[in-house]
């Protein structure tokens, strides 16, 4: 008895025509929509950024004065009763964590770095009010933008001495930013568990809802960034559902793109070893 060939299955062509007009009126509901992302408040305009000598080091003078505006932000949102509230007794208060923050970012910069800073005595402001504390944070902050602006790229990649290695001075100046992040983020867990409403570090909305501070990505409500300052609403989610549409040639999309072919089920492996 002879074997039945096996059909040949062809893939089925999309219809182009139905998704250009699909895109066609996202286009129109993402205009219509759009608005800026600006914060309620902040300390380092972009005005008062300087311009770096080298412009492939702008980026670092931007992304410090942005990361200054994060932390004030958190800053401002504590009130003065806050200021003694410590998750655990090995926890540090909020007020630890502001002193912390501004005397070893004067210590990495002023020390390590060789950036002009004042004495330690000097760093602390004289009430330890959070008001104060924004407002030492950024007294400290827009003179060494200018510093740093004026420095060449032989100062920026110099090695110098950390503790007990060397690293370029760039090296130093990222693993403080991030150390900075950390300190930040720590604070936002504090507002969690004080049950005060996270202030907003990404814009005034994403992530989040205009209504609800406190509303995140858990519910499903992000809203992706176009052009560093637009955002789609949440009623263009639904968007996504043509998406497949754009991946059913067989080949790897990438681990983020939704996968259709038919025939081909979710516990399967593709020839090009890409799971579908």
């Amino acid at each position: 008895m002879g074997i039945a060939a096996r059909p040949i299955r062809h893939s089925r062509q999309p219809d182009v025509t139905h998704l250009a007009q699909a895109i066609g009126l996202i286009s129109e509901e993402v205009e219509r929509f759009a608005m800026p992302l600006k914060y309620a408040f902040t300390a380092i305009p972009d005005s008062h950024i300087p311009r770096a000598s080298s412009a492939i080091f702008q980026q670092l003078l931007e992304i410090y004065a942005s990361e200054t505006n994060k932390v004030i932000s958190v800053w401002r949102c504590f009130s003065t009763q806050d200021m003694s509230f410590r998750p655990h007794p090995r926890s540090k208060t909020v007020l630890e964590i502001m002193k912390h923050q501004l005397l070893s970012e004067r210590r990495l910069f002023g020390e390590f770095m060789g950036v002009p800073e004042p004495l330690a005595p000097q760093v602390l402001p004289v009430h330890e009010t959070p008001e104060d504390y924004v407002t030492r944070m950024q007294e400290l902050a827009e003179p060494r933008l200018t510093f740093l602006a004026n420095q060449t790229e032989a100062w920026w990649l110099e090695q110098i001495p950390f503790f007990y290695v060397t690293r370029e001075r760039i090296w130093l100046f990222w693993r403080r930013l991030l150390h900075t992040c950390n300190h930040r983020t720590q604070l936002t867990i504090y507002f969690r568990m004080m049950k005060k409403s996270v202030p907003s570090t990404y814009g005034p909305d994403v992530g989040g809802s205009r209504s609800d501070p406190n509303r995140g990505s858990s519910e499903s409500q992000i809203r992706p960034v176009l052009k560093g300052w637009q955002y789609v609403p949440d009623t263009l989610s639904v968007s996504l559902y043509i998406l497949p549409w754009c991946s059913r040639r067989r080949r790897c999309p990438g681990r983020f793109s939704p996968v259709y072919d038919g025939g081909i089920s979710s516990k399967q492996t593709r020839r090009d070893g890409c799971s579908p």
